[in-house]
């Protein structure tokens, strides 16, 4: 799957309150991180995916990659794969019968698709394709969608940040590109959940990594900080410090039991798309993988596994020069860049 043949590449994961940058390294077969960067960003500056000062958020990029460590990233004559947020992309996967359809006649027959399924205004929406999976009878089509303007606003905030080659690639097919990187052996089928600040995005990918399901949930680390907030009347600030020093592992009561009923949503959509899985296409994951800042949360990972009937695991990316937590908040940034880096991977892939 994975064929290397840049030498460096750079991966940029945006999100509403936080930015990672990573710039990955190719030595012989091995891949290691020339410079790495995690800032967080000003109140408002990026608001539900929506970018609202362009020349900010990149003089903000350019002020981490400064401090990036070990080596500043500097973005000259190497390709920066940046993260299109995922409030602002949908994901559709259908199949066709291949005797029904000649694959010349696909493209009309996603669009059809993407204006049945997608809710953006035909005038406004840009789609991009895959086959991602077939077999004699079946072709599997990964659409993914996203507004035109969403595309245009980023594309400013990039030239303002390099004049180099920018591909503008789908968070959650980032991620698992990470995860099966870092599964090159003993790959397992794996349901994806990937806990942000606004958002939790859920990915089947089968053990070959070819994403069969995606959803997303606006419920996340802030909404889980509100509700611990509002239970024990106290300041978001207050919550917060709460939810990540102590976490389930509290021996207060109160705050445990509003963590619990906070993650209830986001437990139960899991539960749901285990089901619809299981019930539709006869697919079941082997393991729940959890990235993303929320998933730092202290005694997640057993709870949900009661929840959820499934072995619950952390990533295991290992890479030289992360430290021990930071795979989870790398992970989205490592995969972005990875697709700079695989040449088969690259060829294959949806992209803006």
């Amino acid at each position: 799957m994975f064929d290397f043949f840049r030498k460096k590449i750079i991966g940029l994961d945006i999100a509403d309150h936080t930015m990672e940058i990573i710039e990955l390294e190719q030595k012989g077969k091995d891949v290691v991180i020339h410079g790495k960067a995690r800032k967080p960003l000003p109140a408002g500056l990026v608001q539900r995916g929506k970018i609202q000062n362009h020349a900010e958020l990149a003089k903000t990029v350019r002020d981490a990659c400064q401090q990036a460590v070990p080596h500043p990233i500097q973005f000259a004559n190497k390709l920066l794969v940046c993260g299109l947020p995922e409030s602002q992309v949908f994901t559709h996967i259908f199949q066709v019968k291949k005797n029904a359809i000649k694959m010349s006649e696909l493209k009309n027959k996603v669009e059809e698709e993407v204006h049945k399924t997608i809710p953006i205004d035909s005038n406004n929406v840009l789609f991009s394709y895959r086959v991602s999976r077939e077999d004699k009878e079946t072709s599997e089509i990964l659409v993914v969608a996203t507004y035109r303007d969403t595309r245009e606003e980023w594309n400013k905030f990039l030239k303002l940040l390099t004049s180099s080659q920018v591909i503008l690639d789908i968070e959650i097919l980032a991620c698992g590109r990470a995860h099966f990187f870092s599964k090159q052996e003993n790959k397992k089928s794996v349901l994806l959940v990937d806990m942000g600040v606004a958002t939790t995005n859920i990915a089947f990918f089968d053990v070959d990594g070819v994403p069969r399901y995606t959803t997303s949930l606006d419920y996340a680390g802030a909404s889980l900080t509100q509700t611990v907030a509002t239970a024990l009347g106290i300041s978001l600030d207050e919550a917060e410090q709460k939810k990540i020093s102590h976490g389930l592992e509290t021996d207060d009561q109160k705050l445990k039991e509003s963590l619990i009923s906070g993650l209830e949503p986001i437990t139960r959509e899991i539960n749901i798309v285990k089901n619809y899985l299981k019930e539709q296409f006869g697919i079941s994951a082997n393991e729940i993988i959890v990235i993303g800042g929320t998933s730092q949360l202290k005694g997640l990972r057993n709870y949900c596994s009661e929840q959820l009937n499934l072995p619950v695991n952390f990533t295991t990316l290992t890479l030289r020069g992360l430290d021990a937590e930071e795979p989870a908040l790398y992970f989205e940034a490592f995969g972005l860049a990875l697709r700079g880096l695989s040449q088969k991977a690259g060829d294959k892939e949806v992209s803006f």
